[in-house]
């Protein structure tokens, strides 16, 4: 399947992904979907990291950080104390991730669902960091491609982000994004946006486009959160 065919199938009609402190699972938001399967971000983000058919090559971020060199690991000690001074403190038994030569990893929020991705180059820069809405968005779309016959490469094109050049104040499912995140990929770019509709549902909008700005793939996914 080309990419061209692939447009005329990217309308979504979502199951909705249901949230809560201990729960994320994607599905109709109905109380079997929820014992399919419990998901916290940090699964959305090993899910995508599958779809993308990236390697997974240390076990821990400490494993991770501890076979850099001195500089190397003072870059990415200061993004992991970043990300703690916003709540996401949680990084033990995470595990990194190589990409085409970029480095990603998922720590988690205290509030036990959330988490925010960090993504590097080859020199251990941090390139990007991404969260929560954000990180399921991603999670979906790359689904969404493999399903419709893309492979794991074309997929990491058009989702994987290897810098960011717009980010939303708060990254919280109870919050509407105050701007989209936008991302640079391989392909172009990826937009995701994030509103809440309630108290307990939002859904989230992502976007992807080539260089020339030409949509390549629209999904709105529908969240149900508690």
């Amino acid at each position: 399947m080309n990419r061209r065919t692939f447009i005329r199938l990217a309308s979504a009609s979502a199951g909705a992904i249901i949230v809560s402190p201990s729960l994320v699972a994607c599905g109709p938001a109905t109380s079997v979907a929820v014992r399919s399967g419990a998901k916290t971000v940090a699964t959305w983000f090993a899910k995508y990291m599958v779809e993308l058919a990236a390697q997974k090559t240390f076990d821990t971020i400490v494993d991770f950080v501890q076979n850099q060199s001195n500089t190397e690991a003072a870059k990415i000690d200061a993004v992991n104390r970043q990300m703690a001074n916003n709540g996401f403190t949680n990084n033990s038994q995470r595990p990194v991730y190589t990409q085409r030569g970029f480095y990603s990893y998922e720590v988690g929020h205290h509030d036990s669902f959330n988490g925010c991705v960090a993504i590097y180059d080859g020199q251990k820069n941090n390139l990007a960091l991404a969260e929560g809405p954000t990180v399921v968005g991603l999670a979906k779309v790359a689904e969404a491609y493999r399903d419709a016959g893309q492979s794991a490469s074309q997929a990491a094109d058009s989702t994987f982000v290897t810098g960011s050049f717009q980010n939303p104040s708060r990254n919280a499912f109870s919050v509407d994004y105050n701007q989209p995140y936008v991302g640079y990929t391989n392909f172009g770019t990826v937009h995701v946006d994030y509103r809440t509709l309630n108290s307990t549902s939002g859904e989230v909008n992502v976007i992807v486009t080539d260089r020339q700005g030409y949509k390549e793939f629209e999904a709105t996914y529908p969240l149900q959160y508690s």
